[in-house]
């Protein structure tokens, strides 16, 4: 996928929040940093995202196929047992 659509479906000032980190001025340095942290992988000037970004920082979980089934489940019961 491009640079934008990584951009898109990736939320990017979550991470940077989250590591306390100030958000980059340009989308070269953001993608950057996803691929030294391993939750992206270039090649040929194209990306993929790992499923280790897919799962920690989709926006949209249910866009990976092989994770949507991984989003987190509540399940609440009726008394003590």
């Amino acid at each position: 996928m491009s640079d934008d659509d990584v951009l898109e479906f990736l939320d990017y000032p979550g991470y940077f929040s989250l590591m306390r980190l100030k958000l980059p001025a340009n989308k070269r340095s953001i993608l950057e940093k996803f691929k030294e942290e391993r939750l992206i992988t270039e090649r040929n000037n194209k990306y993929n995202i790992t499923n280790l970004g897919g799962i920690l920082f989709a926006r949209e979980l249910s866009a990976f196929e092989e994770l949507s089934r991984k989003a987190v489940r509540v399940i609440i019961y009726k008394g003590k047992n």
